[in-house]
């Protein structure tokens, strides 16, 4: 999403082979959404996610998934109020530290 001036918010979406783990066919990964802060609150990673639940009713796939830092609280609550659930966590890498991601789904169909 874009204002006059700049980009206000980002995501990115994979599916099939592209997204970053395997075991999720017929899905659709949301594997980055940002905003930048002034513009939290605006509901604008509410719209970035209806066009995501758009996208995937448009290609009849079962569920979108995505990974959040078991941390992140205010992204979880986010996520959950969007109607995401946990359903795995997995270990990523960063820098040299081990952190935990919880994986959650919004199921489509």
């Amino acid at each position: 999403m874009e204002t006059d001036l700049e980009a206000a918010a980002y995501m990115k979406i994979n599916s099939d082979k592209a997204q970053t783990e395997p075991g999720h066919p017929n899905t659709l990964e949301v594997q980055r959404i940002y905003v930048l802060q002034e513009y939290k609150g605006k509901h604008i990673g509410k719209k970035l996610i209806q066009k995501a639940i758009e996208t995937g009713k448009t290609y009849d796939l079962h569920y979108i998934w995505l990974g959040v830092w078991e941390n992140n609280r205010n992204a979880i609550k986010f996520y959950e109020k969007q109607g995401f659930i946990k359903f795995d966590t997995h270990i990523f890498v960063l820098g040299e530290e081990e952190q935990t991601d919880n994986l959650m789904k919004l199921q489509l169909n």
